[in-house]
């Protein structure tokens, strides 16, 4: 009946509303080091700032550390 291809026609539209509501991920990665993958992130946070109103960005931590004595006889660990 009508009544019922209205409300399928509802539920399909709040489906599509729904599912561009929801956050898709973006993952930017390289097969090297130091290549420039923080500008091109914070590139395309700035162009995806202006079309939605809401835009994340996190940064992980996963950098290679080398372990140097300091004269005091402590280890520091500093990037490599």
């Amino acid at each position: 009946s009508r009544r019922r291809v209205a409300e399928h026609s509802f539920r399909a539209r709040a489906r599509v509303r729904a599912k561009a509501a929801m956050p898709r991920p973006l993952f930017v990665a390289a097969t090297r080091q130091h290549v420039g993958k923080t500008t091109v992130s914070l590139a395309l946070m700035a162009g995806l700032q202006k079309r939605f109103n809401k835009v994340g960005y996190i940064k992980p931590v996963g950098q290679q550390h080398v372990e140097v004595i300091g004269s005091d006889g402590a280890a520091v660990r500093v990037d490599k």
